[in-house]
């Protein structure tokens, strides 16, 4: 499959390096701001031995699309830039995979969607951690029951930068910046990847800085729910992100009776499972007290010594990006529009969340 790539900056190169690892895949062109841009870029390409027959450097992201040999566009450009370049190559009939956060905000996202649909072709947000095989093992084993419900998560993903001038783009309205939207939908993502739903109710705090971004934010999700036995139990995810300081990359996930712990939630190669014995078969009747019908539970509760650790490790082919990349051929090849991993909706339905989250701190981009 042909692929044509807009963009040349650290991420982009971590596609590619991702792709050449997809069988059938192929780099056929590449067009960034500058040609020099675009030609530096090629040249990485060849240096590091990806597939490059015919690859061809472009002008503009218009003579790219444009290119009828071209398949698939990834865009990898910064986040003002998505939809304007999401909706040039579904004018010109080629199928999408765009970085995350998908558009400024919600209603960006769904007229690209909706244009997507209108021309029959497949349009994803590449939300790359959901396809990870760490994290697929992971909500199987979290759907199957074993571990009962879930009733906590946290995730955080925050860096140290010491000044607005090092990386001018996360800090500028214009280009939409921001903690939230360059790395806070990691954690939001996990949360409701794992929650398989929306919150009933969401908190968000966020400390803006001089050029009216987020700078650090923390976010919480509040899922209301019953307990196996009957009592008001709600399920927290405490959420946090910055582009100001180092909060570290952990996720973890706490069930009725196990836990889930990642080291880097939004890029892992393992985690840690904890959960009882093997030989413990009545691990759900060994949680609570009470019984559903009120009475007491005569059976002895879970203690520490009823556990085990297990590190699950499920090492990427290439550097992660392969799994997506491999969603989008799979999907095109199948005529599907959307992967059902990753619907649209979903990318809409958080982008929504994440305007609120905006509107409450007043940080406000030119598409509002």
């Amino acid at each position: 499959m042909n692929w044509g790539i807009i963009g040349a900056g650290v991420i982009v190169r971590k596609f590619a390096k991702g792709l050449s690892a997809v069988d059938d895949a192929r780099i056929c062109g590449v067009a960034s701001g500058h040609r020099s841009t675009a030609e530096t870029f090629a040249e990485y390409i060849k240096d590091n031995n990806f597939e490059t027959q015919d690859i061809r450097v472009y002008d503009s992201a218009e003579e790219l699309v444009r290119d009828p040999e071209m398949e698939v566009i990834y865009i990898g450009t910064p986040n003002d830039s998505h939809a304007p370049l999401c909706r040039l190559a579904l004018e010109n009939g080629k199928n999408v995979l765009c970085e995350k956060p998908f558009a400024l905000n919600a209603s960006e996202a769904a007229e690209i969607a909706e244009l997507a649909s209108e021309k029959n072709l497949f349009i994803m947000e590449a939300m790359w951690s959901r396809f990870l095989p760490a994290i697929k093992k992971a909500k199987e084993i979290a759907q199957s029951g074993e571990l009962g419900g879930i009733n906590y998560i946290h995730a955080t993903f925050g860096f140290h930068n010491a000044a607005v001038e090092g990386t001018k783009r996360l800090f500028d309205p214009a280009r939409g910046g921001g903690a939230l939207m360059d790395v806070g939908i990691y954690p939001i993502n996990f949360a409701l990847n794992f929650m398989e739903r929306f919150p009933d109710e969401i908190r968000a705090y966020a400390s803006v800085g001089t050029t009216g971004v987020d700078e650090t934010n923390d976010i919480e999700f509040l899922y209301h729910r019953l307990n196996r036995v009957g009592e008001n139990q709600d399920v927290l995810c405490h959420l946090s992100s910055s582009a100001r300081c180092d909060t570290g990359n952990e996720g973890r996930i706490s069930f009725e009776y196990g836990e889930m712990y990642f080291p880097c939630h939004w890029a892992p190669e393992s985690f840690i499972l904890r959960r009882p014995k093997r030989g413990i078969v009545d691990a759900a009747d060994r949680v609570y007290a009470v019984n559903s019908d009120g009475s007491k539970n005569e059976r002895p509760l879970l203690t520490d010594d009823d556990f085990e650790e297990e590190e699950i490790r499920l090492p990427f082919m290439s550097n992660g990006y392969e799994y997506e990349a491999m969603e989008v051929e799979r999907c095109i090849r199948e005529h599907l529009t959307e992967s059902p991993v990753h619907p649209m909706k979903q990318a809409i339905d958080t982008l929504s969340l994440m305007d609120g989250c905006r509107k409450l701190w007043g940080v406000k981009y030119s598409a509002d």
